[in-house]
């Protein structure tokens, strides 16, 4: 076992002869159920993004900082 980068994946794929899909069409919008959408998912809230983004940060550091100092 050994960590794998995603340039190896891919050689060791082609070398599989793998024949890759290629998709042409948009990605968006994707739906969790009926009538449930995620058009606006990068566009909406974005300040509120940003700060869980952010508040998510110095939670991390301080869960290693608590764990580093016990």
């Amino acid at each position: 076992m050994f960590y794998s980068t995603p340039t190896a994946y891919a050689d060791a794929k082609n070398a599989e002869g793998t024949a890759w899909a290629v998709k042409s069409d948009d990605f968006f919008p994707y739906s969790d159920s009926d009538h449930a959408f995620w058009t606006g998912y990068f566009t909406s809230r974005p300040l509120l993004k940003l700060l869980e983004r952010d508040t998510s940060g110095h939670l991390q550091v301080r869960r290693l900082t608590r764990t580093a100092l016990s």
